[in-house]
């Protein structure tokens, strides 16, 4: 008996391992593309005809030369091959809201995010109790980004995490996933990879709104072709 549940935890194991890989997009195409150059096929392509190969560049044994620097990635912003996070933040997960039992469950197939962990304020937009529990504790402080005319930040009363998920139940399993606080809202987008006619595959650009006070999901948007996709 023992031995049959080895068996099967070791084979939950590896299949929970091979579909977090299989999540993760491959950075050495994103590499070459987000350094302004032309990944074809397994190569990047610079601008003098010149070219390595993608894994050869990202990993820096070849075309060193051809490396650009890039802008930083702000507070809440994805964290693409090739960047760094801008000054006095550093890269977490995202995640979504913990189970009573105290689990965090991770959203696969997403970059990590830049954020101020660790400056003791849970900051809404990047942050939750699951990514970063240092700031983000029952006894932590809360600051949102909002930029109302009064001049005072608006209360935010759902997190990041919460509206993640409410997002994800309308717009249905969504990678690069980016979210923006302004004006007491969310505004989650993202992209999907669909089948149109059931035929072609291609990443429809999808974004909902969640108001950061109530949780109430708005302004689902989605390309005008999106019937055709599935």
């Amino acid at each position: 008996m023992k031995k049959i549940f080895f068996i099967v935890s070791v084979f939950v194991s590896l299949f929970f391992t091979v579909s977090l890989v299989n999540a993760i997009p491959n950075p050495a195409p994103i590499y070459c593309t987000e350094m302004g150059y032309v990944a074809d096929g397994s190569d990047c392509v610079f601008p003098d005809g010149q070219r390595c190969e993608q894994w050869a560049f990202y990993n820096g044994t070849c075309g060193q030369s051809y490396k650009k620097e890039l802008a930083c990635a702000k507070s809440g912003e994805s964290l693409k091959p090739g960047h760094e996070c801008c000054a006095s933040l550093i890269p977490i997960q995202i995640k979504v809201s913990g189970t009573p039992e105290g689990i965090c469950p991770m959203v696969q197939g997403a970059w990590l995010i830049c954020a101020p962990c660790g400056n003791g304020v849970c900051d809404t937009v990047a942050e939750s109790i699951c990514n970063c529990p240092e700031d983000c504790s029952a006894s932590s402080p809360i600051i949102s980004t909002d930029n109302p005319s009064d001049g005072k930040a608006a209360e935010v009363m759902i997190t990041p995490d919460v509206a993640l998920l409410q997002a994800v139940e309308k717009l249905g399993d969504v990678k690069n996933i980016k979210i923006d606080l302004e004006q007491s809202k969310y505004t989650i987008s993202g992209e999907r990879e669909v089948k149109i006619l059931g035929l072609f595959n291609v990443k429809m650009a999808v974004s909902v709104e969640v108001d950061a006070q109530t949780g109430e999901v708005s302004k689902i948007q989605k390309p005008w072709w999106s019937f055709l996709a599935w």
